[in-house]
């Protein structure tokens, strides 16, 4: 079995060294279950050279990216649980379908505000430019107008997470350089393609395969399922495509949770924690032997 010392040997003896990306997909709180991944690539002595996020995922990936250490983040998603992460309803959206003469709702609207995220992402990231950001940190988001993927690289980094995870029409679309943006998910869930476009050697995606909730108990609820058969789908169309493309290794590391936990369930991310360090644990060895044993000419 390999270790951090191998890793290490590998990196000084062999030239070059792998292009590692991270991809973290995920919507929601049940992406902080990429922190266990983080947590072992310290302690094994694995260095990232590009970090790839789509909508819950673009949060793990900013605020690695933007320096927090895992037990950072563990704090932070301990302020998380069971706090009024996601804003309340826009009852002005709600009036306006009501009563179309009232004013009928703009693009830039929504069924939720979208005040509590954003104030939380200028909290944790103030005034740090996505471009700054170490190692190269990419967020994806998607054109809710022309249906086209977009993946910002520059701009103020709170902003820029926002967007990636802006899930229409629960969360309303922000504006970014002229285009109206929402969550990532609705274009690639999980973007490993972006990281075979750049060139990665090794790509280790970590998501959770989407899944209908057993019994929706309201419209938004029946709506989601809908929208995670269609995410599911797109996982697996791209994640095959992906693995014909890419001239190395993808390892996925899928988490599974033990029942169902909504994309919004801040009370849950204790679970999202366990199930994330045992889907990284199943993965480890593998992890390590594929870095330790990387051969550029294969």
């Amino acid at each position: 079995m390999n270790t951090r010392t191998d890793i290490q040997k590998r990196n000084v003896e062999s030239d070059p060294p792998p292009k590692i990306a991270v991809v973290v997909g995920s919507i929601g709180v049940r992406a902080a279950a990429a922190i266990p991944l983080f947590e072992f690539m310290d302690e094994a002595g694995i260095k990232a050279d590009m970090l790839i996020g789509s909508s819950g995922g673009a949060l793990m990936a900013a605020m690695r990216g933007a320096g927090y250490s895992p037990r950072q983040m563990r704090e932070q998603i301990d302020r998380m649980i069971g706090g009024k992460l996601y804003s309340r309803i826009d009852y002005r959206t709600l009036l306006g379908f009501a009563h179309p003469k009232l004013g009928r709702p703009g693009i830039g609207s929504a069924i939720k505000k979208p005040h509590h995220q954003q104030d939380l992402y200028r909290q944790l990231f103030g005034d740090r430019l996505l471009e700054d950001l170490q190692p190269t940190t990419l967020l994806q988001t998607a054109d809710c107008l022309a249906g086209e993927s977009v993946v910002l690289k520059a701009g103020p980094l709170a902003e820029a997470v926002y967007a990636a995870s802006a899930m229409a029409p629960e969360f309303p679309p922000i504006q970014v350089e002229g285009r109206w943006l929402v969550d990532g998910s609705y274009v690639a869930p999980v973007p490993i393609l972006e990281a075979v476009k750049r060139g990665a050697d090794i790509i280790i995606a970590l998501f959770h395969p989407e899944e209908p909730k057993p019994h929706p108990e309201d419209l938004l609820e029946c709506n989601y399922n809908i929208l995670a058969a269609y995410f599911s789908r797109l996982i697996k169309d791209q994640t095959m495509l992906s693995i014909e493309l890419h001239h190395h290794e993808i390892i996925l590391v899928p988490v599974d949770f033990d029942q169902y936990i909504g994309p919004w369930e801040t009370k849950a991310l204790p679970g999202v924690l366990r199930a994330g360090k045992k889907a990284v644990a199943g993965k480890r060895d593998e992890i390590l032997d594929v870095i330790s044993t990387f051969n550029p000419n294969n």
